[in-house]
This record gives C-alpha cells, sequence and structure tokens, in this order.
C-alpha cells in the first residue's frame, strides 16, 4: 500500500495553537501522529512525506520520532527540513525535492508546494502536496490536486483512493 502525508511538524508548540490541533501539548501530539501512522501504515508499505516532519533540536529526537514510524519512508524534502535532511537522511529510501511515481499505475507528482500546474496534468496525472496546512485561501481547488497535510486528513497518512474519494465528495 502507498501512503502520502505531511507537515507533522513533531515537537513545535506552536502548530498546536495556529491548527487547532486536538491535543494540549506536544507529548501528546507526537503520540498522536505516531499512533494514528502506525495504526495505518504496515511494515512493508511505503509513505511518502510531503515535508515538514520536526522541530525538534536534537538529532537523537528526531531519529527515535523517525524509527518508529512504520513503512518504508520517501521525503519530499519541505521548508522545515534542514536537520532531517543532514543528521537523519540514512532513514528515509530516497530524500528528494520532487517526485514523480506510480501508484498502481497512476502518475502522481510529489511537492512540498502547491502549484498550479504539473507534468501531464493534462492526461490525468495527480499532484499532492502540503505546506499550506488547512489554510483555505491556498487550498488548490483543481481536479487531481490533494493537500495531504495531517491538519486536513484527520491526522492520519492517506491513500490516492481516499484522496480521490473525498475529492469526489466535494467537487
Amino acid at each position: 500500500m502507498i501512503y502520502y502525508t505531511s507537515d507533522l511538524h513533531f515537537g513545535h508548540k506552536n502548530i498546536l495553537k495556529w491548527e487547532n490541533r486536538k491535543c494540549s501539548t506536544v507529548d501528546e501530539m507526537d503520540k498522536m501522529l505516531i499512533d494514528n501512522w502506525n495504526s495505518k501504515v504496515l511494515e512493508n508499505d511505503e509513505v511518502y512525506v510531503l515535508g515538514d516532519v520536526s522541530f525538534y533540536q536534537k538529532f537523537d529526537k528526531n531519529r527515535e520520532l523517525i524509527q518508529s514510524l512504520h513503512g518504508k519512508k520517501f521525503l519530499i524534502k519541505g521548508n522545515h527540513d534542514f536537520g532531517i535532511t543532514k543528521y537523519c537522511k540514512d532513514l528515509f529510501e530516497k530524500i528528494l525535492p520532487y517526485m514523480e511515481i506510480k501508484d498502481e499505475n497512476r502518475e502522481v507528482m510529489l511537492f512540498h508546494y502547491p502549484i498550479f500546474n504539473w507534468n501531464k496534468q493534462q492526461y490525468g496525472t495527480y499532484h499532492c502536496y502540503g505546506h499550506v496546512h488547512s489554510n483555505e485561501e491556498f487550498q488548490l481547488n483543481i481536479k487531481n490536486s490533494f493537500n495531504v497535510g495531517v491538519d486536513v486528513n484527520n491526522y492520519f497518512p492517506v491513500t490516492l483512493d481516499e484522496l480521490i474519494e473525498k475529492q469526489n465528495e466535494s467537487f
């Protein structure tokens, strides 16, 4: 199975209020995100993390968090992933600024930022992004374009099928 997620922001105290996350402490938020992830993702599943994994400055803490997450992890670099890409790179299958993959013969373009046009868009390819959290002003309301951030996906990684179903309900 392939999953997508973004903007976990482990260890980020201010994200609790900015995004009105359902937790009162960073430790509670971290545990919820890990539990949610591990309740869906199996060890051999692939998870594409579209940036902004953690705000912890302690690299041992970041390693511990990433190692606790099930699955084979791929990182599409976000604007807050400097330490992760330097000190935890061995915990990811790949770390890239942009990636194109196949998900059950469907082409998917992965980028931390939302973009209005992407490769083969006119042929039905999909675009997954993060960065904008739940800010409705910056959501792309474009067919086949999906915000995979935890703040708009009930704090869980999601499949492409789940994203398509959710979009079909709103279009």
